[in-house]
């Protein structure tokens, strides 16, 4: 299970990205146990983030970098 930290900090990481490439904002913001999930109503459109521990070596590109 994803922790209340984990989460909130990938829900950051999303919503940042949105507004780099100048996305709306979702509408509804989820918390899973293991994901968040962002949702747009209207356009009936859902972001599911699973939150995992990545595997080892992994390194995320600069873009995503916290």
């Amino acid at each position: 299970m994803a922790t209340l930290k984990q989460k909130i900090q990938a829900e950051r990481h999303a919503r940042k990205l949105l507004q780099n490439d100048g996305l709306p904002e979702p509408d509804v913001v989820e918390y899973g146990y293991t994901c968040i999930r962002l949702l747009w109503l209207e356009r009936k459109v859902a972001l599911i983030v699973d939150i995992d521990e990545p595997p080892p070596g992994f390194e995320p590109p600069d873009r995503f970098a916290a």
